[in-house]
């Protein structure tokens, strides 16, 4: 329980920043249960799955590259969020009198790379 940024309100990449550049020490969870979470001694937290990620090569490499390239991390996960909130709609936008219709036409399928 707790915060992963100084920030949390504020969009921003400290969260990569904080994971991967902090030091930190696995305590029980003050939510109890024998649940277990990282913190660091500025009162940030992190969870044992956010530590995993770090420590697996994969993830790792994605994190570092996000990390290096705000612009990256910005662009892919407004596509990933866009993708999110409409994925039931397809190709469609939603339209009604209060919502414009899209200025270009969005893929929804998977983002080029």
């Amino acid at each position: 329980e707790g915060q992963w940024t100084h920030t949390p309100t504020q969009w921003s990449n400290s969260y990569l920043q904080n994971l991967l550049n902090l030091d930190w020490e696995l305590v029980h969870s003050p939510g109890g249960n024998d649940k277990k979470q990282f913190n660091h001694s500025s009162g940030l937290m992190m969870l044992v799955a956010d530590l995993a990620m770090k420590e697996d090569p994969i993830y790792r490499f994605f994190m570092e590259e996000y990390l290096n390239n705000g612009d990256l991390l910005k662009a892919d996960f407004g596509r990933a969020w866009e993708k999110l909130v409409n994925r039931d709609m397809g190709n469609r936008p939603c339209l009604s009198e209060e919502v414009p219709a899209p200025s270009q036409n969005v893929d929804w399928a998977e983002p080029q790379v």
